[in-house]
């Protein structure tokens, strides 16, 4: 992924080849990433019909689970998606899901991962409604805290 980058063949081959190997075990938590790096690929590629099935498929299997930490990058990724297709609507539902989820506690680690809130909190900045994810926002770990 680092060598060749996030749209390369051989990144989504990586990711495809995880996900297969991940449905073969009834934790749905070890498909989560492939789905994300996935996704990551079709949106660097644009490829909307393949960049549209991966949140779907993430949001089946959080809420299937209840309580799960990788629900917050579902809806994230999900809001970002209608953003990218210009549902604004959809968006600011999951954005606004994404930011009642956030708990620092929970999801810090998120932070070396992806970002947590950061496209929820972009989101309302340009909606004018910034107080919403202000406060949360303070809490979210920086991706540079985690650097050396």
């Amino acid at each position: 992924m680092w060598a060749k980058g996030l749209a390369a063949p051989e990144t989504s081959a990586a990711f495809a080849r995880a996900r297969e190997l991940a449905s073969r075990v009834e934790d749905a938590s070890e498909r989560f990433s492939a789905y994300y790096g996935l996704w990551v690929g079709h949106m660097n590629r644009c490829e909307p019909a393949a960049m549209r099935e991966m949140p779907e498929l993430f949001l089946r299997e959080v809420t299937a689970r209840p309580n799960c930490p990788e629900a917050l990058i579902a809806h994230r990724v999900s809001g970002t998606n209608y953003l990218y297709f210009g549902d604004f609507a959809d968006a600011h539902e999951h954005f606004q899901k994404t930011i009642e989820l956030y708990d620092p506690a929970r999801h810090g680690g998120f932070a070396n991962r992806s970002q947590p809130i950061g496209p929820a909190g972009r989101h309302f900045f340009r909606a004018g409604q910034s107080g919403q994810t202000l406060p949360k926002s303070r809490d979210s770990p920086r991706c540079d805290a985690a650097s050396p």
